[in-house]
């Protein structure tokens, strides 16, 4: 199903529900509910349409790897290693976010 052909009518069955905020065709949305099955659907179809980004297929590669090792061991220590080794880049990355506040208190990345 490609994102531009959706219909909200199919998905429009809410003869069993007395929850408006639990029928499938609902729009209604308070700013601190859970989204609608619509809206959830919406955005599993844009995950799977969108192109994948070199992060993805890279995390396909290790996970690919992962399932070619022979033993549970070698599995978890390479999970961890690759733990290990993100969390190492997010203190790193931590490190560089504040000293550029520092130097330049109004610049933001995100």
């Amino acid at each position: 199903m490609r994102p531009d052909s959706y219909e909200p009518s199919i998905m429009e069955d809410n003869s069993n529900s007395e929850d408006p905020s639990m029928q499938l065709g609902s729009r209604k949305r308070s700013a601190d509910s859970e989204p609608t099955t619509e809206e959830v659907l919406l955005k599993a179809v844009k995950v799977l349409t969108d192109p994948e980004d070199e992060f993805q297929v890279f995390g396909r590669y290790i996970a690919s790897e992962l399932r070619g090792l022979y033993s549970n061991q070698s599995r978890r220590q390479l999970k961890r290693a690759i733990q290990r080794a993100v969390l190492e880049a997010y203190e790193m990355d931590d490190v560089l976010r504040l000293n550029s506040e520092q130097n330049d208190p109004l610049a933001t990345h995100h």
